[in-house]
């Protein structure tokens, strides 16, 4: 397994389309102007298995109108600026689930970011489980998303978290990923 965590400006066009291909794969978000909103993402995360991509995730750069609307919606407006950026985009494919992928690209990325606080949404039982074993809190109420799902937003701190940049390229046996 090789996690690779990169700016946009440095993948290539295959790596954004493929990125894409992957998000569209979890059904979670509106495809239209989707692959800008990759692009303006401040960090994506890929992780490949024998060359091939099987786990994506990212540090998002979310748009001020979208942010303020679902603070708002969970009752903590005054949050919103607080929070410059979201995870989000996270998806494995079906066979390599469970195996702590995402978790561990979700990790790497926030370890690359320097000293801000990071939000996720998630209505996902497995996702919900990995944030907070990552360290992020719940805070506001449950709103009902776009989809009509009971919607949670979750807040990290870089800088209480401690997470510690090694600069380690990501390569991590199968074996040793967390269940």
């Amino acid at each position: 397994m090789n996690i690779t965590i990169l700016t946009p400006e440095k993948c290539t066009k295959l790596e954004i389309e493929l990125f894409y291909e992957c998000v569209l794969k979890g059904k979670q978000v509106n495809k239209n102007g989707l692959k800008n909103r990759i692009i303006q993402s401040e960090l994506l995360g890929f992780c490949y298995v024998k060359n091939k991509l099987v786990s994506v995730s990212s540090i998002k750069n979310p748009n001020n109108n979208y942010k303020k609307r679902i603070f708002e919606k969970a009752m903590m407006p005054e949050l919103a600026k607080e929070h410059p950026y979201e995870l989000g985009y996270a998806y494995t494919i079906d066979e390599f689930r469970g195996k702590g992928l995402n978790f561990n690209i979700n990790k790497k990325l926030l370890s690359a970011l320097e000293d801000s606080a990071v939000y996720a949404t998630s209505h996902n039982k497995k996702m919900i489980e990995s944030l907070l074993k990552l360290g992020f809190n719940p805070i506001g109420k449950v709103y009902n998303g776009d989809n009509g799902d009971e919607i949670k937003i979750y807040s990290y701190d870089v800088v209480s978290n401690n997470i510690i940049n090694d600069g380690v390229s990501g390569f991590i046996d199968l074996n040793d990923v967390p269940n």
